[in-house]
């Protein structure tokens, strides 16, 4: 297991290529959640725990035989853990929720200083890929969004994908994949770029010929800005 707290294996933390495919093929439903903890050292050893609880109980055990993907992310505010799992189908959920063993959690919570914010089902909407090459990922940004309307989450989401196409190349975008929850009140986005400044300036959306259409989205009626959650992350393990 990795000594997290060994400053020599932080690059363990850092393996881009090994990041998630966000339109996974055999995936049809993904499980997100987020752990509050109380500073840096505390995200490592929750780490180790989760780790350490995986491969005991879980790594090869018939509950998560549905899972494809197990990722925890590291926020750059040193506060928070994302867990993101995807999933064969909602069988798969029902099945590990059903057959996970009982001392797994509590071995995993064990001695954390830890809030745990709750977790949500999404399913994979659609995904806009500029480069297929990792290598290049530097931060890994989770989004949400919520909407007070049924199904206005993937007609936001329509109207983000047409501006991407109007803007053209972006610089330092790889990868932005959008999941909806079931009835499309919420989005969960997982977007991959370069480097936190070409993010940084691409959100400035300096381009005269798209600057209406992003003030559109921005305005979007049915959109609940205030509820809207921005996470970035520069660390992160791979599981499974």
């Amino acid at each position: 297991m990795t000594e997290f707290n060994d400053l020599s294996n932080r690059n363990n933390l850092k393996n881009w290529q090994d990041l998630p495919k966000g339109n996974l093929k055999d995936s049809q439903v993904i499980i997100q959640s987020e752990w509050h903890v109380v500073d840096k050292s505390e995200q490592y050893k929750a780490l180790q725990n989760i780790e350490k609880t995986f491969q005991e109980y879980s790594l090869n055990h018939h509950s998560t035989e549905g899972q494809k993907s197990y990722y925890c992310f590291l926020n750059n505010d040193n506060e928070h853990i994302v867990h993101f799992s995807q999933w064969r189908d909602e069988d798969a959920i029902t099945h590990f929720q059903d057959n996970d063993p009982a001392q797994r959690i509590p071995e995993m919570l064990a001695g954390l200083q830890v809030t745990r914010l709750g977790k949500q089902i999404y399913y994979p909407y659609k995904t806009y890929s500029q480069k297929k090459d990792y290598i290049d990922i530097r931060l890994v940004v989770f989004v949400k969004q919520f909407f007070n309307n049924k199904g206005e989450a993937t007609k936001w989401i329509d109207l983000i994908l047409d501006t991407f196409k109007l803007e053209g190349h972006i610089k330092g975008l790889i990868e932005n994949t959008f999941y909806v929850n079931a009835d499309a009140t919420e989005l969960l986005n997982m977007a991959y770029w370069e480097n936190e400044d070409k993010y940084q300036k691409f959100l400035n959306h300096d381009n005269a010929g798209t600057q209406s259409s992003w003030q559109q989205i921005k305005n979007y009626p049915s959109r609940m800005a205030s509820k809207g959650i921005i996470k970035k992350h520069s660390e992160f393990l791979k599981l499974l």
